[in-house]
């Protein structure tokens, strides 16, 4: 949660927070859950070491969105297309496509996301941390420059 920048588009963001331990006991067993403390193991490491964080500007339109995931001691480049997948709970079916936004690589998120209206999803990863960007594209480059 510290990556997180403080403000977004001149307005604070409250962000909320939770360890793998937190994710597991909140959620319901099923595939997802399961898969992630298998992606976990495939790296080395378990849920413990899993966190994950969200912070919106709701009130804006348009909606911008933020989320970050990470899998300490693993590169997020490592697991960005199983995090995703997993996070944001899209079938095998929907289209990765790495692109550059703002100067880093990212994955754009196809059709059948599951969002409605101009807004689109990247996956960028930085370090440990993958990050998962909601707006329109006129927002998009300038929400991808305050990332760390």
């Amino acid at each position: 949660m510290a990556a997180f920048p403080v403000q977004l588009a001149e307005v604070r963001l409250e962000v909320t927070a939770f360890s793998g331990d937190e994710v597991i006991a909140g959620a319901h067993a099923g595939d997802a859950v399961n898969e992630l403390i298998d992606v976990a193991a495939a790296h080395g490491v378990t849920i413990s070491d899993f966190a994950i964080a969200s912070a919106a500007l709701r009130d804006r339109d348009p909606f911008i969105g933020l989320l970050d995931a990470t899998l300490e001691g693993v590169p997020a480049a490592d697991v960005l297309d199983d995090l995703t997948r997993l996070i944001l709970e899209i079938d095998d079916g929907v289209e990765l496509t790495p692109e550059i936004v703002a100067g880093r690589d990212a994955i754009r998120v196809g059709p059948g996301s599951g969002l409605t209206g101009e807004a689109v999803v990247y996956a960028i990863p930085s370090g440990e941390i993958a990050w998962f960007v909601v707006a329109e594209p006129a927002d998009l480059e300038a929400v991808v420059k305050v990332l760390p």
